[in-house]
């Protein structure tokens, strides 16, 4: 299977450039259920996704994704099993998006995962933020997309 992350990443066409969608799809020799393997727990996503995947892959989960220099926060949003595998992810520098995997059938031994990435202020940040996530600092809070932001 080929790496997801070094594929050319093309602002999807209903998107303006400058917002920074990216959709990929990429056909698959083997059925749904057999690539379900690769989006089911960290092993799989080490396969393709990430160098080092420290992470649950179950609704409300936590971890770390390392790519080369780079460690994004992951946050397992919802999880369809055998179909679709939803996260947030950010890192200190960059700002908070969500990817969407999903996979296809395409016939009986073949399957079509498809990669979203949106960042949160293309999806209504607000609404896709709860305003009960903080982070306290020194007697302050800091609530909703800013504690997402901020949080490393």
């Amino acid at each position: 299977m080929p790496h997801v992350h070094d594929d050319h990443d093309e602002p999807h066409p209903s998107m303006k450039p400058a917002e920074e969608a990216v959709r990929r799809e990429r056909d698959l020799p083997c059925s749904a259920d057999d690539a379900w393997s690769l989006l089911r727990d960290a092993e799989g996503l080490e396969r393709w996704l990430a160098d080092e995947v420290d992470l649950v892959v179950a609704p409300g989960e936590e971890g770390t994704l390392r790519d080369g220099d780079e460690t994004r926060v992951v946050l397992v949003e919802s999880v369809d099993e055998g179909r679709r595998l939803s996260l947030r992810w950010w890192s200190g520098e960059g700002e908070p998006s969500v990817v969407d995997l999903t996979l296809e059938p395409v016939g009986d031994d073949a399957s079509r995962l498809v990669v979203t990435e949106l960042p949160l202020r293309i999806i209504g940040a607000p609404q896709a933020v709860p305003a009960s996530w903080s982070i306290t600092d020194g007697g302050s809070a800091t609530n909703g997309l800013q504690a997402l932001a901020l949080a490393r």
